[in-house]
């Protein structure tokens, strides 16, 4: 066995594990399961059936759709034909898988049923794609489910016989992470191996595990820590195809979930969870809840997690009871989380890592976590910083069995970023302290260097800031302005604020807070100027700040300081599916007759439904009531109230009608 092969890895794993259960989805309220032995069945059939297809190195299939095991089995058995899987991010305009599709010359797609009227037109348009699967349990229509296709391969053989090498291409992953043109990253076999032989001893987790697979998989870190990492340690992975808070609470309590992967944002939504479920139970309630974090503050570290977890029992209860670790990743953490989950007895760690180094490159130990740090490199990969400033602040520069081979068809652009000494230039920045525990900055590009020569770091203003209870979202960034550069921002409003006051009263009173807040910083660090957007903040899948998004969003705004609509943007095929949905139509005939003046041509699922649709409280009232009324169902006031804009609604009545819970 090479310990530099993936492939040699997963083998020894599904060799080693064979009887224990390795992957779990829920359908129709029942879970269905497959064992080690069951995946590498599957693997071996979808793998015979592919090579039948032509598949082989050299050639490219993608797989785009939500997390299943489907989809894992689908990702893996490309990969024993030699080639290359191309993991695509669903939530991506039409026009940019296209780009993909002719980029690769993918001759197999594997996708998701809401995928299929796309890939049938670019069929025709490119003959090199040769068949299309769909990640279904069921075929219908021209194309097999996933089942049925690897049910076609004549002869099985154990596709674990070939033979694979470390620096053979694996992967291939397209990003444009926050700005630019999307590029292909080559992952060769060796990339992926330390996260499977560093990463998982650091984090101390094993075969007694269960990892709730929430994160997309097209994306590096869901795919290292809930796949990869899982599949290697022996544990049982639960697939949870979407990010929504029920789903995932269902899978904690039903798997009884030790191990979570998550990023910023999913973590924020569970705090803030918990804190008003304690509010609304009332100021006993509260009073007690706050004397129990005070104790865990000044006694808990001393008596130990066990400790910790007891006093806050019935927090853990509602996470299933086992969850034990916490990885967070994608972007920074806030302080406040942070400590938040450490007082109530998680083990919260951060990672660093990016699509060129197959996510985690540095992880802070399970042991020994620290606040803003994502912990020292892992075994055979180093880092340092460049150009460091008097802070030892500067860009981080990785090398090491990590790193990937290069962007597809682009060698120009790869030599952009790996200089002669083999070291990629991250483009982020940070400072190591003595123990060589890393401590990031943010983007090197998104520094705002202003006139008196002061550096201003975006992420700790935006994390300073959006600690105000008016804000719910805040992107901070430099922009131009009488040929000086200042500190701008966006900001998102509470959404207490949203509902009870106009965008003019939201604006003065969030400017009110904003000049208390800067009173406490030096003047360098103050926001100079804001907008404020009724609107979610243009993100990443792993919900990064799309700093060049902002700014035209603040430029626009700022030309038409009256005008409060949807950003213009192409939509995802997601979302398009959406606006061909009945209920879509259902809810555009109900926001015309309460407000005919709007154009309901220029709305879209990301229209808020009191801005740009021109409700007002008693209009989102009476189209409750006609929802209800025409579905027969029944939408609980607390879940309406919190939805915001129409594609919320429609989703909501989606499910509502797949799921059958109509009276």
């Amino acid at each position: 066995m090479n310990e530099h092969v993936y492939v040699d890895l997963l083998e020894a794993s599904l060799r080693k594990y064979e009887a224990r259960e390795c992957l779990h989805i829920k359908r129709n309220g029942a879970y269905t399961t497959w064992t080690y032995a069951e995946f590498r069945r599957d693997v071996n059939r979808a793998c015979a059936r592919l090579k039948k297809d032509g598949l082989k190195k050299e050639t490219n299939a993608i797989v785009i759709g939500e997390n299943t095991p489907e989809w894992i089995i689908a990702y893996h058995a490309i990969i024993m034909t030699g080639a290359c899987t191309v993991p695509v991010d669903p939530n991506i305009p039409a026009s940019e898988i296209e780009s993909i599709v002719a980029t690769t010359e993918a001759s197999v797609i594997f996708c998701s049923r809401v995928y299929s009227a796309l890939f049938r037109q670019l069929k025709s348009k490119y003959p090199f794609i040769k068949r299309i699967v769909l990640l279904e349990t069921e075929a219908k229509g021209d194309y097999p489910s996933f089942a049925s296709y690897c049910n076609e391969a004549d002869d099985v053989p154990d596709a674990f016989d070939g033979s694979f090498k470390p620096e053979d291409p694996m992967v291939i992953i397209f990003t444009s992470g926050t700005t630019g043109k999307p590029k292909g990253v080559v992952l060769l076999q060796k990339n992926f191996c330390a996260a499977c032989l560093y990463a998982v001893p650091r984090m101390q987790v094993d075969s007694n595990d269960t990892v709730c697979a929430v994160l997309p998989l097209h994306h590096v870190f869901g795919c290292a820590a809930s796949m990869v990492a899982a599949l290697y340690s022996g544990m049982d992975i639960v697939c949870v195809p979407a990010i929504k808070g029920p789903l995932i609470l269902e899978a904690l309590n039903d798997k009884g979930v030790t191990y979570l992967p998550a990023v910023p944002k999913m973590l924020q939504l569970f705090f803030e969870s918990i804190l008003h479920n304690v509010r609304k139970k009332g100021p006993v309630v509260r009073t007690l809840f706050g004397g129990m974090q005070g104790v865990s503050s000044t006694v808990g570290e001393v008596l130990g997690e066990g400790f910790k977890r007891k006093l806050f029992s019935s927090v853990h209860k509602g996470f299933g009871g086992k969850l034990r670790l916490i990885i967070s990743g994608g972007a920074s953490l806030n302080a406040t989380f942070w400590k938040g989950f450490r007082r109530m007895g998680f083990t919260i760690v951060e990672g660093y890592g990016l699509t060129e180094t197959f996510g985690p490159i540095t992880v802070c130990p399970g042991t020994r976590p620290r606040l803003g740090s994502v912990g020292p490199v892992i075994g055979e990969n180093e880092v340092c910083i460049a150009d460091a400033d008097q802070n030892g602040i500067g860009e981080v520069l990785l090398r090491g069995t990590c790193l990937f081979g290069g962007y597809y068809r682009n060698d120009a652009l790869t030599r952009e970023v790996i200089d002669n000494d083999g070291w990629f230039h991250s483009g982020d920045l940070g400072r190591l302290d003595k123990n060589g525990f890393l401590y990031l900055s943010g983007r090197k590009k998104d520094l705002i260097v202003l006139d008196s020569g002061k550096n201003v770091y975006p992420d700790e203003l935006e994390e300073y800031y959006g600690a105000s209870p008016l804000v719910e979202e805040i992107g901070v960034f430099g922009i131009e302005q009488h040929g000086k550069e200042i500190v701008a921002a966006i900001i998102v409003p509470d959404p207490a604020v949203r509902k009870g006051k106009s965008m003019q009263q939201a604006t003065d009173q969030i400017s009110d807070d904003l000049l208390r807040l800067g009173k406490n910083q030096p003047v360098y660090r103050r926001i100079n100027d804001f907008v404020v957007s009724y609107t979610p903040l243009p993100r990443t899948t792993t919900k990064k700040l799309k700093k060049n998004e902002l700014r035209k969003m603040y430029l626009t705004m700022k030309r038409k300081p009256d005008s409060h609509a949807v950003p213009a943007v192409e939509l995802s095929v997601i979302e398009m599916a959406l606006r061909e949905s009945s209920e879509y139509r259902f809810v555009m005939n109900g926001i015309h007759r309460l407000a005919p003046e709007t154009a309901i041509d220029h709305l879209s699922p990301r229209s808020h439904l009191e801005i740009d649709c021109g409700l007002d409280s008693l209009d989102r009232l009476d189209l409750l009531g006609s929802i209800e009324k025409e579905l027969s169902i029944v939408i609980p006031e607390k879940v309406y109230d919190r939805m915001e804009t129409v594609g919320e609604l429609v989703t909501y009545l989606k499910d509502t009608a797949e799921s059958g819970n109509r009276s």
